[in-house]
């Protein structure tokens, strides 16, 4: 579901790493995309997923120690899709929007993970207070600028 989301988003940010499983699958969905991925956590698996899929996927994930609440790390990066799938807290979740917003490139697009989620409250919340408009794609929530 995620993937025909992204179809022709060459540049994608991720907030909330994980594992890596989402960045992989994006990187290999298409050749020319790159991923900018941030968490504060690093996990063991990263580096395993990152081994199958290959170097040259691995070559267009970029990683970095952050929560991204606060926005692209050094205001460098444009995404035409921003996934948010870190912190589930209303809060934080309005604040990684709010930060990222005037970053983004034309036409581009928002995927909340976890809408409508009732173990995840905040998500739902946070795009009910921020008022966004949009469509929901299973449990993605999904608003375009």
């Amino acid at each position: 579901m995620l993937l025909r989301i992204a179809r022709g988003r060459r540049r994608v940010a991720e907030i909330g790493t994980g594992t890596a499983w989402t960045a992989a699958a994006l990187a290999l969905a298409d050749h020319e995309r790159r991923v900018l991925t941030l968490d504060p956590r690093g996990r063991p698996e990263r580096d395993r997923y990152l081994e199958l899929t290959g170097r040259d996927a691995a070559s267009r994930i970029e990683f970095v120690a952050a929560g991204g609440q606060d926005g692209p790390p050094n205001g460098g990066w444009q995404p035409d899709m921003l996934f948010v799938d870190g912190s589930h807290d209303r809060e934080l979740t309005i604040r990684t929007f709010r930060n990222w917003q005037p970053a983004l490139g034309p036409s581009a697009i928002v995927a909340f993970h976890d809408f409508g989620n009732p173990a995840y409250p905040g998500v739902t919340e946070a795009i009910r207070e921020l008022r966004l408009e949009g469509e929901v794609v299973g449990d993605v929530f999904v608003w375009r600028s």
